[in-house]
């Protein structure tokens, strides 16, 4: 299914000021119109007669919505400002009107580029099977188990949609025809090239392990599935150094094969035009194939000059069996807290 939000670049916070229009909205009852509801339930109450859209909705879905009891397990609203992105890469595959815009002149694509700048939601209430979620204005459904938000680094969110998706197929996403502004307190923007370079993080990492996981063949409990998936991480953790990295190495150049493909399609389609989005996307394959080329040792961006994990354990390992263990023990820590609440015991400490 392909991103089902819609995104606008701005060259500077006047272009994004005169771009938008903005207005009172009462964002609880937004949340609320899909958070913990069934597709059916959504339809009924947010689409009028002959106005619902099926973009995307492949078999897996399908399969679901006939087999499992699919509900909005999380919700997000879409961003107004700066973009919170951890790259600029993702605006390279922009296609359709999104693209036009962005490719109008190479001035414009520069400054849109590093501006950070931008626009991001969808066109009206939609609820979507893809792990994408942004939790700036984000509703939860906590009336069941959900797992936890890794508690450090970037992109904690995303991880936290993978895992929510890879043990729960049947929890989606909702997201809002609204955007909430993000204003950060300090001008940030990315560096002139930046689009051309690739690192790998912590998160991607987890992400790349929690996405092997084998998913359970039929409908289960995330109180089943997150230890399952914990037990998982572990044992992938206890691995000597060289069979880990062997696995990371393994599972990113699956998936980056199918990233460059992807890119290689669009310099087809467009034919390596315009020429400066062509030089980017060629530079960023570049990158790509020299990370994966890189002698044995994983670089984790956000890990450099950390501390060495164990005498036996690179950090890598120690911070995915630190993950694993947080799962394996999710279930009992959240329902021991229900109790605790229910027994009028505060587990918040006073300073």
């Amino acid at each position: 299914m392909p991103d089902p939000t819609q995104v606008r670049l701005f060259p500077d916070p006047d272009a994004l000021a005169q771009g938008v229009t903005w207005k009172e909205a009462d964002i609880l009852q937004a949340h609320e119109a899909l958070l913990g509801r069934s597709v059916a339930e959504s339809i009924t109450l947010l689409g009028p007669a002959g106005k619902v859209r099926c973009d995307g909705v492949g078999p897996e879905l399908l399969q679901l919505l006939e087999t499992r009891p699919v509900r909005v397990a999380a919700t997000m609203a879409g961003i107004c400002g700066d973009s919170g992105m951890f790259s600029s890469r993702y605006f390279l595959s922009l296609i359709g009107p999104e693209r036009d815009k962005l490719m109008e002149s190479e001035q414009g694509y520069r400054s849109c580029l590093a501006s950070r700048l931008l626009l991001r939601a969808v066109s009206g209430p939609t609820i979507s099977p893809r792990d994408l979620f942004m939790s700036m204005n984000s509703g939860f459904d906590n009336r069941t188990l959900l797992p936890p938000f890794f508690p450090g680094l970037r992109n904690s969110d995303g991880l936290f949609s993978v895992t929510l998706r890879s043990c729960c197929p049947e929890s989606l996403i909702g997201h809002l025809p609204l955007a909430g502004e993000h204003r950060p307190p300090e001008v940030r923007r990315f560096e002139e090239g930046e689009c051309r370079t690739f690192s790998l993080r912590l998160a991607d990492l987890l992400i790349l392990l929690v996405r092997s996981f084998p998913r359970c063949p039929v409908p289960s409990q995330l109180e089943v599935q997150l230890p399952a998936l914990g037990r998982y991480l572990v044992g992938l953790a206890y691995a000597e150094p060289g069979d880990f990295e062997a696995l990371v190495r393994r599972l990113w150049a699956a998936e980056m094969s199918v990233y460059t493909l992807h890119l290689e399609r669009l310099l087809a389609h467009y034919q390596d035009e315009p020429s400066y989005w062509a030089e980017d996307v060629e530079g960023l394959l570049e990158a790509i194939a020299r990370r994966v080329a890189q002698p044995p040792g994983l670089h984790i961006a956000d890990l450099a000059g950390q501390e060495e994990g164990t005498a036996d354990r690179p950090l890598v390992q120690v911070m995915v069996r630190r993950f694993g263990e947080l799962l394996l023990c999710w279930p009992v820590l959240a329902e021991t807290a229900r109790r605790l609440r229910a027994a009028g015991v505060s587990i918040i400490a006073r300073i």
